[in-house]
């Protein structure tokens, strides 16, 4: 019997192939004489039905917040209520890095108001601290060093402690050539 994990690399790579053999084909075809419109018609296809679809409203009033708490508090509840998503995307939530989540969360709260400079100025004050933190280790050690897949994330940071991440770095803060106007 195929593992779980076996049978969805296979299934991925299945799936890269015929996506491969599509896109290769399509690209003989765009060098093609053929007007653009007609080769992507020709190609063109309705889009599969996920088997999440339906639970799209349910989805999103779980994570369109912006705080971890909330997001696992909202799970619990849809997971309550027999929702096929909820159960295996608080899971995911759980074995990962509070700390990280809730990096992610307020980046993504910044970032749709920052231009793409600052974007890149933001990603390297988070990077130049996660490094020096403790469950970017942690996370090495448990999935390459010991692989036991078992890491022991710190505990849930503090809004203070998230804020930090964000901080300007003062001299080491990231710097781009003056550009022409």
């Amino acid at each position: 019997m195929m593992s779980k994990s076996i049978r969805r690399n296979v299934c991925t790579w299945s799936w890269l192939k015929l996506f491969n053999a599509a896109a290769s084909a399509l690209a003989q075809a765009l060098e093609s004489e053929e007007p653009v419109k007609t080769t992507v018609a020709r190609f063109a296809a309705p889009p599969l039905r996920s088997t999440l679809t339906g639970e799209a409203e349910a989805i999103e009033a779980c994570f369109s917040g912006l705080d971890r708490t909330a997001i696992l508090e909202a799970l619990r509840e849809k997971e309550t209520q027999a929702r096929v998503f909820a159960a295996p995307a608080l899971a995911a939530m759980l074995e990962k890095s509070p700390t990280s989540q809730a990096i992610a969360l307020k980046q993504m709260a910044l970032g749709a108001a920052v231009d793409f400079d600052e974007a890149l100025r933001m990603d390297y004050r988070i990077v130049s601290r996660i490094c020096r933190g403790h469950d970017f280790y942690e996370g090495v050690r448990a999935v390459i060093v010991d692989k036991d897949n078992r890491p022991r994330w710190a505990p849930p940071p503090s809004q203070a402690e998230v804020d930090a991440y964000f901080a300007p770095l003062g001299d080491s803060e990231l710097k781009f050539p003056v550009r022409d106007a």
